[in-house]
């Protein structure tokens, strides 16, 4: 069976197409309404001034200990490089979605082996940051392939938990071989712990103000929830900046062109002192759809780190 590396190079673009449809069923109004109307004919798709913003939450339920202690022990495998630590932790009706490959698969077994083939590939793993609240939990981290292919990776791993046990598993991260010289820019998160004002509902405030900005393509509205000092990080196109200023010059330039680009029918989670926002970014224009995480940390009601996972060869911008 074809790798990870045989799949980009053999055939990135169809791989690229099914992940676009992955998470347009998901969602089945995203772009436009429909998965059809996001690549083909149909009319243009339009950022929404009144955002609807989706938990993601499926049957997820785990408490925030129990999750964390999976979170853990999964970050805890893959530094290992033990599919064997990480198999009794994966439900039997796993679903595992690769949204750079476009890979999709249902069933321990399969998620499991696909895991194993990467981490057989992999020279080293290390987890930057984990999170964790009732029955979801996020891990940023790093693979290097130095062995194999000579690049590295930097996802960002959403899970969701049930009776202890992982039900859903999302990944996303760079096109590993469009970056330079295969280093990825690593984010650095936060050594402050969350205060007493960082609480889940102040960090699912500051997420769907986040998803509004994106779906008006407003930069000055995204630049406004940053704190005064903000580390800021566009994994794939290799771009950081520590003032609103760099925050909001940089999503002018995302939002410029195409026209017609638009954020459609983002999905959060959060926890205390954290968020991720799930988003779809299409284009009728450029033909094309493409997903990413935006990784907030934040501190007293604003973002003290923001950080951007997506395939820049996939999202229309």
């Amino acid at each position: 069976m074809s790798t990870r590396g045989d799949r980009c190079r053999a055939g990135l673009s169809a791989g690229l197409a099914v992940a676009a449809l992955a998470l347009l069923m998901a969602n089945a109004t995203a772009c436009g309404g429909s998965a059809a109307t996001a690549t083909s004919g149909g009319s243009t798709p339009q950022a929404t001034p009144s955002v609807a913003v989706t938990p993601q939450r499926l049957v997820g339920d785990d408490s925030v200990a129990v999750t964390k202690k999976a979170i853990d022990a999964v970050g805890a495998g893959l530094e290992a490089l033990s599919g064997a630590q990480v198999a009794p932790l994966y439900a039997d009706e796993l679903v595992y979605d690769d949204f750079t490959f476009g890979l999709h698969l249902e069933g321990k077994a399969d998620g499991l082996k696909e895991l194993r083939r990467s981490m057989g590939e992999a020279t080293g793993v290390r987890v930057l940051a984990g999170y964790a609240d009732s029955g979801w939990g996020v891990l940023e981290h790093r693979w290097d392939f130095t062995k194999v292919h000579d690049v590295s990776i930097q996802p960002i791993t959403l899970f969701e938990l049930s009776g202890g046990k992982i039900v859903h598993e999302e990944w996303w991260y760079q096109d590993p071989f469009g970056l330079p010289n295969g280093t990825p820019l690593e984010p650095k998160p936060l050594t402050a712990a969350p205060g007493p004002a960082d609480t889940p509902a102040a960090s699912k405030a500051v997420a769907l103000t986040y998803a509004a900005a994106l779906q008006n393509k407003d930069a000055a509205a995204v630049a406004a929830l940053s704190a005064p000092t903000i580390a800021f990080t566009d994994t794939a196109s290799s771009t950081v900046g520590s003032s609103p200023d760099d925050v909001q010059r940089h999503y002018a330039k995302i939002f410029e062109t195409p026209a017609d680009l638009a954020f459609a029918h983002p999905r959060y989670v959060v926890g205390r002192g954290w968020a991720a926002v799930i988003w779809t970014a299409c284009s009728q224009s450029y033909g094309a759809s493409g997903s990413g995480v935006t990784m907030l940390e934040i501190r007293d009601g604003a973002i003290a780190r923001e950080t951007l996972y997506y395939n820049g060869s996939n999202v229309p911008f």
